[in-house]
């Protein structure tokens, strides 16, 4: 197991404080195991389980983005490539644009004169 330090989670801003009850709260919050070393001085966490705690909002909101192919982006996003990011999505057809035929109906006649000039 890999070791991720209270202190590296402050020094490193990975939460954004340095309060250690706050960083102690946010992990146990999160489900995550505390360890201890030298007589409760030095507590830790399992790096990988702080990383996949950490990163798992983003994944989530790239499967509700990009859905099936959420694991293209991922790597851009987590090395903050935008340009890779663009290229990908230039490479790709648009998440926003649709073929779909839209059927309106009119509420009133005034609508439809209005539609009828715009021919």
């Amino acid at each position: 197991m890999v070791r991720l330090y209270l202190k590296q989670i402050s020094d490193e801003k990975w939460l954004k404080t340095d309060n250690q009850k706050t960083i102690k709260r946010w992990l146990t919050r999160m489900g995550l195991v505390i360890y201890h070393e030298d007589n409760y001085k030095n507590p830790y966490v399992n790096k990988l389980d702080f990383e996949l705690v950490y990163e798992r909002k983003m994944v989530n909101d790239l499967k509700g983005k990009y859905g099936d192919i959420w694991m293209d982006y991922y790597p851009l996003y987590a090395s903050g490539d935008k340009l890779g990011i663009m290229q990908l999505e230039d490479s790709r057809p648009s998440l926003y644009s649709s073929n779909k035929t839209v059927n309106l109906s009119l509420v009133s006649a005034g609508a439809a004169k209005f539609l009828d000039e715009l021919d």
